[in-house]
């Protein structure tokens, strides 16, 4: 590995603007820097609607000693974005012979628990394994709707666990460590399922408030 290593951080979520996703990858790249290790960010959704962005892409990949994947969770396992630039690079690897890079993901999901995640940790794993990169680890971030595109300083206790995670993961890359486990411990406490449900049903129910519909929320029209 070189004396700074290179750092390429990829959010693969689908939607337009602000999103979880790059708020992980912006507060990894913060914390990159600090250790003198210099990044490249790259957002799928905008990458693949340009003619040169999966080259660009690949590229970047070929050149960096650090592959960091930050991406929601859809049904259990990866976005299509995700999956169309694993396929890719998993290709170019084939064909090429790029440094062994190390590889990690960060998902993030609306669910509380955090095994949510672990079809997509597994598949990103051997994906890992058979592009001929060393797999670094994932973290499963649930609740990560509560973040909604926001920077992460900005959340204080709601994410000071996940920053606290993140920390110690960016400096284990940065150094060519592995990650310590006391940062997979912090990521795996979660969120307590009763704070979640309660969060969800006051959402639901202001939304329901709003449409004048708070009321009519157990009517079952369709039950004969």
């Amino acid at each position: 590995m070189h004396e700074r290593p290179k750092a390429l951080l990829i959010a693969g979520s689908s939607r337009a603007g602000a999103t979880t996703s790059e708020s992980i990858a912006n507060y990894i790249i913060e914390r990159l820097s600090t250790k003198g290790v210099p990044s490249t960010k790259l957002i799928l959704n905008q990458l693949f609607k340009s003619e040169t962005g999966a080259d660009e892409m690949l590229k970047l990949v070929d050149d960096a000693d650090i592959v960091i994947f930050s991406f929601p969770l859809y049904v259990d396992t990866l976005p299509y974005l995700v999956t169309r630039a694993y396929e890719l690079i998993h290709e170019r690897k084939k064909v090429s012979s790029p440094r062994s890079s190390r590889f990690f993901v960060v998902i993030n999901s609306g669910f509380p628990e955090p095994h949510q995640s672990d079809t997509a940790i597994g598949i990103s794993r051997r994906f890992a394994k058979a592009s001929g990169m060393t797999w670094a680890g994932a973290f499963a971030v649930g609740a990560g709707s509560a973040i909604l595109g926001r920077p992460l300083q900005e959340l204080k206790k709601k994410t000071k666990r996940l920053m606290e995670a993140l920390d110690l993961a960016s400096d284990a890359l940065a150094c060519g460590v592995p990650i310590p486990n006391d940062a997979f411990k912090l990521v795996s406490k979660g969120l307590p399922a009763w704070i979640y449900v309660m969060a969800a049903n006051h959402v639901v129910k202001k939304e329901a408030a709003e449409n004048r519909t708070l009321e009519r929320m157990h009517d079952r029209p369709y039950l004969r």
